[in-house]
């Protein structure tokens, strides 16, 4: 985390302390998940009241329950209540489509611009940090035979080919390399504790900018994150 204050890194904490507390206390949160939004579980359980803290931390403390916490902000790391990696995916992909239905463009840049100020996520990352983190990424794909790795000759050509028009030949709209942004730091778009999730990022942005069509790809997603 990048020149957070110190206010800043206590609310990380605390938020990580009752996401714990609230795994004891109200277990429930999970099957709130099936149809509720996490501000709305903090709403329904009152829980700025109940522990006397803020919407923010409270918000981040459910998600932490929910998701389970990595033992970062010398909070020791614990499961989430949800353990399906599936039904999480498919959980944070149902809140996410009602939560962009009902947030503004405008909002939408400025909570990337509060990520990308406060240095979380990918904007954490040094410029050369990102360099290496992308480095590594794709040597672990090359060497497990995954993602463009474990493509046919014939598929590689033509998502290559896809990359081709992505990145340099279709012009980015205005507040699309944004919106990546912002998706990037979005917990409901990460892959696990490897980073943002180029497929889930990839998928969205064609949805909501291009009509549905395989305009960008998970190599575009990448040049915004690392290089745009």
């Amino acid at each position: 985390m990048a020149n957070l204050s110190i206010s800043q890194l206590r609310a990380i904490r605390k938020a990580a302390i009752y996401g714990r507390r609230l795994q004891e206390d109200l277990p429930v949160i999970a099957e709130d998940y099936e149809e509720l939004s996490k501000p709305q579980i903090v709403k329904k359980h009152n829980l700025e009241e109940r522990y006397n803290i803020n919407n923010d931390i409270a918000t981040n403390a459910v998600r932490l329950a929910i998701r389970g916490h990595e033992g970062r902000s010398n909070v020791k790391p614990y499961q989430g209540l949800i353990k399906d990696k599936n039904k999480l995916e498919e959980l944070a992909s149902k809140h996410q489509a009602m939560s962009s239905k009902s947030i503004s463009t405008e909002q939408r840049i400025k909570n990337g611009k509060k990520a990308h100020k406060l240095g979380l996520g990918v904007h954490a990352f040094t410029s050369e940090q990102r360099k290496q983190v992308g480095k590594k990424g794709g040597m672990k794909a090359r060497d497990n035979n995954l993602g463009f790795h474990a493509l046919s000759p014939e598929q590689k050509k033509e998502n290559q080919k896809k990359a081709m028009i992505a990145s340099g030949n279709k012009e980015y709209l205005p507040n699309e390399k944004e919106r990546i942004l912002e998706l990037a730091d979005h917990p409901d778009y990460q892959n696990g504790t490897r980073g943002p999730s180029y497929r889930k990022i990839k998928e969205h942005i064609n949805q909501e900018f291009h009509k549905g069509e395989d305009i960008r790809t998970r190599s575009s997603i990448n040049y915004v994150l690392f290089r745009g």
